[in-house]
């Protein structure tokens, strides 16, 4: 699950065969405490690794791949994050 906050408000983005798509939780994601699943799955602070905390989102890129697809957040600063699902698994790269 990808889960991206925006000014305080939390959206999961979603990846179907042929398609992205995002949804409006009404709560943040929750920790769960089995280490084993926190350590594959658990939840990482992009925004600050990536160093893009307080900077605009500027542009939304979305493309096709063999075996997935992924979503490109390019921000005010020049950093772009890229969220790629491919065969049933999910990367972040910036």
């Amino acid at each position: 699950m990808t889960f991206i906050q925006f000014q305080g408000q939390w959206f999961r983005l979603y990846f179907e065969p042929e398609m992205v798509f995002w949804r409006f939780p009404s709560e943040a994601p929750e920790l769960h405490d089995a280490p084993e699943f926190h350590a594959e799955y658990g939840l990482r602070d992009v925004g600050a690794e990536a160093q893009i905390v307080g900077a605009q989102l500027e542009k939304l890129t979305h493309k096709r791949l063999a075996g997935g697809a992924e979503v490109g957040f390019v921000f005010s600063n020049g950093r772009t994050i890229v969220v790629r699902h491919l065969n049933d698994r999910g990367e972040i790269s910036w």
